[in-house]
Order: C-alpha cells, then structure tokens, then sequence
C-alpha cells in the first residue's frame, strides 16, 4: 500500500489527484511514484493535452516520454552532429568497457 506523503508537497489539488488516480490505476509504489513526480508527469500530461486539438477522448493524457540527455554535457542550443558525436563518444566508452570481443561496426 503506498502512503501519499510525497504528494503533501504539492500545493496543487489537481496534481495530487492525478498522481493518487495513477496510483490506484497502475498499483505503482512508493519508489516509482517518486520517480513520476520527479519527471514531472503531470506538468508534462497537462502541457501534452493543450497542445492536443483532437477531440477523440482516448488520445488525451497520451505523451511520448521525452529523452534525457543529461549525461551527453551539450549545452542548451547544439547541432545535430554534436548530439551524434556525443551518443557515439558515450557508445564507444560503454562498449571498451564490456572488455574484449565486443565491436561497434558501422555508424
């Protein structure tokens, strides 16, 4: 059973609706509620749904999960070959440390 003690931050009656809704749907615990609140869902969910113009029901509080890229150290406006180059430089240092026998082919 997970305690709502992390949504007694939010000041919004509405956000801590719709994280107790999640809740109780998605039978999540307390570790993953935590990680929902920290990605922000339901300022993302809201965003989503007023760009949404559609009228269908079963379109709305739908988003794709946004990319964290964080770890590349890009700096807010980059090209699209720096975010390439940056995904590559991450890729080849996971791959050396797997050890031998591992190879990344072609780009």
């Amino acid at each position: 059973m997970v305690t709502f003690s992390c949504l007694t931050t939010y000041k919004n009656a509405e956000a801590k609706l719709f994280y107790a809704k999640s809740v109780s749907a998605q039978t999540i615990g307390v570790r993953e509620l935590r990680k929902k609140i920290a990605k922000k869902e339901f300022e993302r969910t809201a965003i989503a749904n007023l760009q949404n113009t559609s009228s269908n029901p079963g379109i709305h509080d739908n988003f794709k999960d946004p990319y964290f890229l964080d770890f590349l150290g890009l700096q807010d406006t980059y090209l699209e070959r720096d975010l390439e180059e940056a995904i590559l430089r991450e890729l080849e240092t996971f791959i050396l440390e797997l050890g031998r026998g591992f190879a990344f082919v072609e780009r």
